[in-house]
């Protein structure tokens, strides 16, 4: 957690501009809830080295020199965060700057001197072969050999928060945690509230490699920088939370001409949001269910205590009410839910909750006491009319136990549920379909626009009307390097299809028109199951 300099100020920094925020943080507070990495990103450097063959900073911009300011810094109680980059320059254009391929050793011995406490190493201008361009996202050999020479080079002296910053090129998720503590799943984040759902589609894969000491970048907030609406700020603050990335401040909080709103003050101080993503079991919440043609997503995910987070975001441009069906997360029953951004509290919640989504809003959900999906106790699901308690417990008993051999199952050894009517399959008008896809078609040269990560995927039955279905990327392995490219790596999401008949069905997938979001192409289907 802390503040860059970047998204407000691109590659424009100045030691007035690092000082003001630096000590806004503590001022506002945000120290003491856990923001205390302050790093100035690109623009900080010159073209040339010293004599000896040292980085140093631009006099003008930074005229006590890095060394002072990493005391400043400290002065604060916070720590001191520095940018460079992989390749033989940084990634600012206009301005020639050096960076440190073939010097790294020089380099980390300098960061050592100036004691700092983060690196974040960028991706520019680092491969040689195609004549160091700017960015390369298919380069003819992977990047982490340039990044474990970083880490070799930092080994030798204090330790240091390893940011690595490739842009998800090589998918470091495989091996970034053991060079560094975060890696950077994607390319940079926009200003624009697009990014959101691009950048979540690519986190879906990486949501499994998080951990303690090892944690995806969904890269820095634009909360602060006048580019979304408060609520949009919820959303885009909840998800980077329950997903586990480092919370980097990417607004302006002040300086001589600015300073952030008590609105987006407000979104960064959220206690339960930052516990969330604080929380000591460190596990991320996965996406679950996504209904695409409705606009609106569920995510979850375990927290300590026993404890479950969940998220409903809301793609919609208008308010509405929408409902989390519980078992969607795994749970049935909940003894309490918060309803964080509401500021609602709710008692023994059976099956579903319900509330109000504004447009582009999330509702952010902490849930505790909880029963799992698919059991139903007596006490809390079940009513009677007079009937005793055991009469009662011994008609739902046969019940369920009919019910089960007709399934031609044996009773599972958790409490008796009550039972539920049966469903006849031959005249269910609709259906859960799981469906598993290949997806690995990443966002790269389209992400500034509307890349979205995301292919498009549509069911039509009996000549019905398609049910549309984006799906995120599934690649968990390199789509230059590894094995399959990352076409070989499955996942898994479901949706419901109406319109099924006695007999037999004709079941269409394809690729309709829909959304500008959406790619033109639909993803590889691997299989489908049906359930009544």
């Amino acid at each position: 957690m802390g503040w860059n300099t970047y998204n407000y100020y691109s590659c424009s920094p100045n030691e007035s501009i690092v000082h003001s925020n630096a000590k806004a943080l503590v001022d506002l507070g945000l120290a003491d809830l856990g923001y205390r990495y302050v790093t100035t990103d690109c623009g900080w450097t010159v073209a040339d080295r010293l004599p000896d063959g040292s980085l140093t900073w631009n006099e003008t911009l930074f005229p006590s020199g890095f060394p002072a300011l990493g005391e400043y810094i400290h002065d604060l109680g916070l720590l001191f965060g520095v940018y460079e980059d992989a390749g033989i320059r940084t990634c600012q254009v206009n301005i020639e700057q050096a960076g440190s391929l073939y010097h790294e050793e020089h380099d980390a011995t300098t960061f050592a001197e100036w004691n700092i406490d983060a690196l974040k190493y960028d991706n520019c201008f680092s491969n040689a072969a195609a004549g160091y361009p700017d960015a390369d996202y298919t380069p003819s050999t992977s990047p982490r050999f340039r990044y474990a020479n970083m880490t070799n080079a930092l080994g030798q002296h204090r330790a240091v928060l390893f940011q690595i910053c490739e842009w998800g090129v090589d998918f470091p998720a495989r091996w970034a945690p053991s060079l560094g503590q975060t890696w950077r799943i994607g390319n940079d984040i926009i200003p624009a509230w697009r990014a959101i759902f691009r950048t979540l589609n690519q986190a879906v894969p990486n949501t499994a490699f998080a951990g303690p000491s090892q944690w995806p970048d969904l890269d820095m907030l634009e909360i602060g920088t006048n580019a979304l609406t408060t609520v949009e700020e919820q959303t885009h603050f909840s998800m980077w939370a329950i997903l586990k990335s480092p919370l980097t401040i990417g607004g302006a909080l002040k300086d001589e001409f600015t300073s952030i709103s008590e609105a987006s003050l407000g979104v960064l101080r959220n206690k339960d949001v930052i516990g969330f993503n604080q929380d000591a079991l460190g596990v991320s919440a996965n996406l679950r269910r996504r209904w695409s043609e409705e606009g609106y997503e569920v995510w979850s995910g375990p927290l300590e205590n026993g404890r479950m987070v969940a998220a409903l975001i809301n793609w919609d441009d208008e308010d509405r009410k929408l409902t989390l069906d519980l078992p969607v997360v795994g749970v049935q029953f909940a003894g309490m839910v918060k309803d964080v951004w509401a500021g609602k509290v709710a008692e023994n919640v059976r099956t579903g909750y319900t509330s109000t989504v504004s447009a582009h809003g999330v509702m952010l959900l902490e849930l505790s006491s909880t029963i799992q999906a698919g059991v139903y106790s007596a006490d809390l699901f079940a009513t009677k009319n007079g009937v005793p308690d055991e009469v009662w417990r011994r008609v739902l008993q046969a019940r369920w136990l009919e019910d089960r051999l007709l399934e031609r199952k044996q009773p599972p050894t958790i409490a008796i549920p009550a039972s539920v009517p049966c469903l006849d399959a031959s005249n269910a008008k609709s259906k859960y379909l799981e469906i598993d896809y290949i997806n690995n078609d990443i966002a790269f040269s389209t992400s500034w626009g509307w890349g979205s990560n995301s292919r498009n995927l549509t069911i039509s039955l009996n000549d019905r009307e398609p049910v549309r279905l984006e799906v995120p990327l599934s690649g968990r392995h390199s789509e230059l390097f590894g094995p399959g490219l990352g076409w070989w790596d499955t996942a898994t999401l479901g949706l419901l299809v109406g319109g099924w008949k006695n007999g037999n069905n004709v079941v269409v997938l394809g690729n309709y028109d829909s959304t500008d979001v959406s790619q033109t192409y639909a993803p590889d289907i691997v299989g489908v199951r049906v359930f009544d």
